[in-house]
């Protein structure tokens, strides 16, 4: 599976879906895993320590969202982003439907599978896909 980790661009969010730690977990595990660039550094994980734990650094955020089977964010999607969401693909943010800004069904597809993460879900347990 190809795991992408974008860069969190909602207002005063500084925390990443996936720590440095976590890339290691899912790479040792078999998977690829895709961080735009500086998606860490507002949490203090530079690039290099991403690389080192195996992540293919990308430096477009469409490219991070395009080749991944899963995306895992911190935030729910804001509307600028509703362009990536595709058929048949895994989304797995701490995501709460209320914050969508007009509905549910504005910022949702019914043909995504997701999957709503408690705050502080492990490598480990992502590692099951």
């Amino acid at each position: 599976m190809i795991v992408g980790v974008p860069k969190e661009i909602k207002d005063n969010e500084a925390r990443v879906g996936v720590t440095p730690a976590g890339v290691k977990a899912l790479t040792e595990a078999g998977h690829k895993v895709l961080v735009e660039t500086q998606a860490g550094a507002q949490s203090g994980f530079p690039d290099a320590e991403y690389q080192n734990a195996g992540a293919e650094m990308v430096g477009d955020a469409g490219y991070a969202w395009g080749k991944a089977d899963m995306v895992v964010k911190v935030k729910e999607p804001i509307e600028s982003e509703y362009v990536y969401f595709r058929d048949g693909w895994f989304f797995s943010p701490i995501f709460t439907l209320r914050l969508c800004p007009r509905s549910p069904t504005s910022c949702w597809n019914p043909r995504l599978w997701a999957s709503l993460m408690r705050p502080f879900a492990t490598a480990k347990e992502i590692c099951r896909f």
